[in-house]
């Protein structure tokens, strides 16, 4: 693995920090830790703090220690490197418990500090031996784990290298790439310490820079420069370049280096501009981009560098808020000066969103190109601007079926919509609703399952989880799908567990996830997609993936596919269970798995559709793999099934997965689809057929929006204003098709202006006078010309011609009945 190191050190710090200011510069969204004057802009004050001299950040994380020795850190984290307590968020910088700390480096979720009598300290994430110290375990207080380092870089959660004093070089961790370069062989690892070189002044992840100004790289280094061959991988440091004096490295994106004659030289992926060389096209070789810089850093798909005049210059990925299209608001493509009388910068860890430098006078500085870290300034996750509020209908969570849907507001409000044969909309009927329909409160997440293929409305089934941590399920229960230790279906959401945190639906199984980082599974298991090591049906949860537990939690998110899983561990590495027909767990091989195997490294998000999977690394690079042909759902073009994670697009912030289509949303807040959907991807004008759409490789299909989700054959999604759009098959929307994402529109309900009447249009029959909530806008139709699912279904109608409301009831033959002129009937919201 890779991992950011900047050559200039952070200098003791003689101004004290007294206060912590909140500001703007451009692009910049920052703090402040000053005694100085505050800038115009400045918008909040803080507690004060004392002084500092060292600073790193990792990917969620920023860690300082003060003049008197003391350890800060603040951010948030799977494993507690904040020392003190296991509590895995801070707002604000807490002191860690010990003394004497003089420089401090996150790598990943591990943290390491080095005291003024030399030793090494560290706590977090030590899965793949990160401490160095020939153990595993992990510890939330630093522990004594070596001596004689004087910096540290690392390659994320996987290894880490260290310098010492006499310039010696020392690696120790995993080395699935090659990484450690001590020329062993590749998925080795090493808990302890080994020296692989010396004369070094500068390192990185797998670059070091000799006193000479030679240049040196080991493992998988993705490009460099001229006359090296980057397909090799280096087993050991090799010299590939000279007259260097500083490097940063971002893993698995890109590079920086500083010339000793200062000019900057950049390599690597580029979605977002963080090249700084004016385009957004990868470069497998360095190119120059500038010159007169003293100091650089590599962060998520950002970068940042200082002048020797002082100026601070940033490029790549910049928070934008609201979203927009505009070219250069969500990033910039080269140098772009934010700052004046910087010194240095801070270190860099893997995935880093948080940069920290030092001005002349003292003063620490951070600020991120993501919208969801702390900076320390305690306003949590930050949103631009810092007053948003949510307007529309303030829908905050959404899930998608076989042919329904469910929505949850953030009032806790649970919604649901679309085919219910089985009850998997949870309105305790059994007909169709084509509209939103309101059926429980108290929720914060949702999960929605069913069989394939279409049209089998009949298996679906739906699952909810309360803000108290109970899980409740709905629907189909043929296979034990709703682990109430029953075969039933159920017609309303019933509880069946409690202490889950998250939730996921297949097609006939359920997967469950505990605070404790736990994952539990129900339901259908005839190819392992419970993970328990067999392949027996389950009517109620059991422990899936327990092969590889380690003290602390050890799953963070999950996701469900057809007849697989998939989890991910806090550490970044996916893992897969189930079904394995067209390669979908990623492994290499077609043979299905009871139990968890290795996908990859470096993830930060996944889905699952039906026999395909997707996964985001921490980069935002989207890869893809399993059942391509014939449908094009892996965006690669064609229509071969793939083995193993393949790369497909970049500037990806999150992704979903139907039965044969797949959906990205990127960080400027466009939408994008590819593959087969039956009817509409979504991109679709009004010549589309109602037939089998396809797509082979991605293709934007809206703008403005903040999360998405996938059903069997069609999409949601949440825009800025927190509004729920919809499109594809029926379940996604309204009762016909649709070719564009929609506004999703809740039930209205009608009441007969001369007597006590009810209806909901679209409605049910469940009364001689009393119909039950189903859809949202009056519907025209011609007479003798009704649109229906199944013959047990009744449906509420206004004539295109006459203007009257007409109820089919199809369970007394079809039965027609004129229910007036539709003049007679108004929209009421109190007739429940």
């Amino acid at each position: 693995m890779h991992h950011s190191f900047l050559s200039t050190p952070l200098a003791a710090v003689r101004n004290g920090w007294r206060s912590l200011l909140l500001l703007t510069t451009g692009a910049l969204l920052g703090i402040a830790l000053a005694t100085a004057s505050p800038p115009a802009n400045a918008a909040t004050s803080l507690p004060s703090l004392p002084r500092f001299v060292s600073a790193s950040s990792s990917t969620l994380q920023t860690a300082a220690v003060d003049a008197d020795g003391g350890l800060w850190v603040w951010g948030t984290t799977y494993y507690g490197p904040f020392g003190s307590d296991s509590t895995y968020i801070k707002t604000l910088p807490t002191r860690v418990t010990g003394e004497g700390f003089a420089q401090v480096y996150l790598v990943g979720n591990t943290g390491f500090a080095i005291k003024s009598d030399g030793t090494l300290w560290a706590w977090g994430y030590n899965g793949r031996g990160n401490y160095g110290d020939g153990t595993t375990a992990y510890s939330l207080v630093p522990k004594q784990v070596g001596s004689g380092f004087t910096r540290l870089a690392g390659g994320g959660y996987r290894h880490v290298v260290g310098l010492k004093g006499d310039g010696s070089l020392w690696t120790w961790g995993s080395n699935y790439y090659g990484e450690l370069g001590d020329d062993t062989p590749a998925a080795t690892s090493r808990t302890t310490p080994k020296q692989i070189g010396s004369g070094f002044v500068d390192i990185a992840a797998q670059y070091a820079i000799k006193a000479d100004g030679s240049l040196w790289a080991w493992g998988d280094v993705q490009g460099g420069f001229s006359g090296f061959d980057a397909s090799t991988r280096l087993t050991q440091p090799t010299q590939i370049a000279t007259g260097f004096a500083a490097i940063a490295q971002q893993p698995y994106s890109h590079s920086l280096a500083l010339k000793q004659d200062g000019s900057l030289w950049t390599w690597g992926l580029n979605h977002s501009g963080q090249l700084g060389d004016g385009t957004t096209t990868e470069s497998l070789y360095a190119k120059q981009i500038g010159s007169g810089y003293s100091a650089i850093w590599a962060g998520a798909a950002s970068s940042a560098a200082i002048r020797a005049d002082g100026s601070l210059w940033t490029w790549g990925a910049r928070p934008v808020f609201p979203y927009s299209d505009t070219p250069g608001e969500n990033r910039r493509l080269t140098p772009e000066q934010v700052g004046t009388g910087f010194a240095s910068l801070g270190t860099g860890g893997y995935d880093s969103r948080v940069a920290v430098a030092i001005r002349t006078d003292g003063t620490l500085w951070t600020w991120s190109s993501s919208r969801d870290v702390y900076l320390g300034d305690d306003f949590g996750p930050h949103q631009w601007p810092l007053t948003l509020k949510e307007v529309g209908r303030g829908f905050v969570g959404m899930a998608g079926g076989q042919l329904h849907s469910v929505a949850v507001q953030a009032d806790g409000s649970l919604w649901a919509w679309g085919f219910n044969a089985s009850g998997q909309v949870g309105n305790n009927t059994a007909f169709a609703v084509p509209a939103m329909v309101k059926i429980g409160s108290d929720f914060k997440a949702v999960a929605a399952g069913g069989a394939y293929p279409y049209p089998a409305p009949l298996e679906g089934f739906s699952l909810g989880l309360k803000k108290d941590g109970s899980l409740w399920t709905w629907g189909s229960n043929t296979r034990g799908q709703l682990g109430n230790g029953s075969l039933i279906n159920a017609l309303a959401p019933q509880p069946i567990a409690t202490g889950f945190s998250a939730v996921a639906a297949g097609r006939q199984h359920a997967v469950g996830l505990k605070p404790d980082g736990t994952v539990w599974s129900w339901g259908a298991n005839h190819l392992g997609q419970l993970g328990d090591k067999t392949t027996v049906d389950r009517n109620q949860p059991v422990r899936s993936a327990f092969d590889f537990l380690t003290i602390g939690p050890s799953y963070a998110a999950i996701a469900a596919g057809g007849d697989h899983t998939l989890a991910l561990r806090p550490d970044g590495s996916l893992w897969a269970w189930g079904s394995n027909s067209s390669g979908q767990l990623g492994n290499g091989s077609t043979q299905f798995r009871n139990s968890a195997v290795l996908v990859g490294d470096g993830y930060k998000a996944m889905a699952a559709g039906k026999a395909h999977s997707l996964g985001l690394k921490t980069d935002g690079t989207l890869w893809a793999w399993g059942q391509n042909s014939g449908n094009g759902q892996l965006g690669d073009g064609g229509t071969d099934d793939v083995l193993r994670p393949k790369l497909i697009m970049g500037g990806v912030i999150a992704v979903a997965a139907g039965e044969t289509h797949s959906l990205a949303l990127k960080d400027d807040g466009t939408l994008w689809a590819w593959g087969a959907i039956y009817n509409y991807l979504g991109f679709c004008t009004d010549l589309c057929s109602n037939f089998l759409q396809t797509n082979r490789t991605p293709a934007q299909i809206g703008a403005g929006y903040t999360a998405v989700a996938a059903g069997a054959n069609h999409g949601l999604a949440l825009k800025v204003n927190g509004s729920l759009w919809a499109w594809g098959a029926p379940g996604g929307s309204q009762p016909n098709f649709s070719a564009v994402p929609q506004p999703v529109e809740f039930a209205k309900v009608f009441a007969r202006q001369t007597q006590s009447e009810c209806l909901f249009d679209w409605a049910a029959k469940v009364a001689p006078t009393l119909f039950a909530p189903a859809t949202g806008a009056s519907v025209d139709l011609s007479m003798g010309r009704y649109r229906h699912y199944a013959a047990t279904q009744s449906y509420l109608a206004i004539t295109h011609e006459t203007r009257r409301v007409l109820y089919l009831d199809a369970t007394t033959s079809g039965l027609l009945t004129d229910l007036g002129e539709a003049a007679n009937w108004v929209t009421t919201a109190g007739c429940n």
